[in-house]
């Protein structure tokens, strides 16, 4: 059988932990940014800032990701565990970790991550200032997680893998630290199901 893992790792690397290791991400300042956009380059709020700025230092989540095929043994688990570490005005600092559990007993454990999410970034070239950063489409749900009621924005999309057509449905929060609520991407042709939930949060109290 050939696997969706290319798929499930492109949607771990979007929640900022990739499948296997990865060297810490070269950070650039505002400033250079701007450089490297052009001279004209306009100065806009980072949505990623905006939404982990809300939380305090030691806010700690753990997110689990699934991947179950009826055409294989057991089940494909990675855990990521994120923790703001530093925030300030201008910076939120997240650290994150992925450890990997195969259905054969193998495990892999990625070294941390740090991301550097400024609270200013160059608007792309393109982009709209009025719509840059905020969400399109979707509908509105409210979710429960870990015993409590979130507002929440779900999406649909569709697209294809090595292993056949796939069908994401995608739950955002800004409730929720990271954003991401929950996920679930079905891979019909593989009977293949990869869900991304959030099985741990603790949030300091101020």
């Amino acid at each position: 059988m050939r696997s969706s893992t290319p798929l499930a790792c492109g949607l771990a690397a979007l929640l900022l932990a990739g499948c296997g290791p990865k060297p810490t991400p070269v950070q650039l300042s505002p400033e250079d940014q701007a450089k490297l956009a052009g001279p004209k380059a306009e100065m806009v709020e980072n949505p990623q800032y905006r939404n982990w700025a809300k939380f305090p230092v030691g806010t700690a989540f753990t997110r689990k990701m699934t991947t179950d095929s009826a055409k294989s043994e057991g089940k494909t688990v990675t855990t990521f565990k994120f923790k703001i570490t530093e925030k300030s005005d201008e910076l939120v600092v997240v650290e994150s970790e992925a450890t990997t559990e195969y259905h054969g007993g193998r495990v892999e454990k990625n070294p941390p991550v740090i991301d550097r999410h400024p609270r200013q970034v160059a608007l792309p070239e393109g982009a709209k200032k009025d719509e840059w950063g905020k969400p399109k489409g979707g509908v509105e749900e409210e979710v429960t997680l870990l015993g409590q009621k979130y507002k929440a924005r779900k999406s649909e999309s569709s697209g294809s893998t090595d292993a056949g057509k796939y069908v994401q449905k995608v739950w955002m929060s800004e409730e929720i630290p990271g954003g991401l609520l929950k996920s679930e991407t079905v891979v019909a042709a593989a009977e293949e199901t990869t869900t991304i939930e959030i099985v741990e949060l603790v949030i300091p109290v101020k």
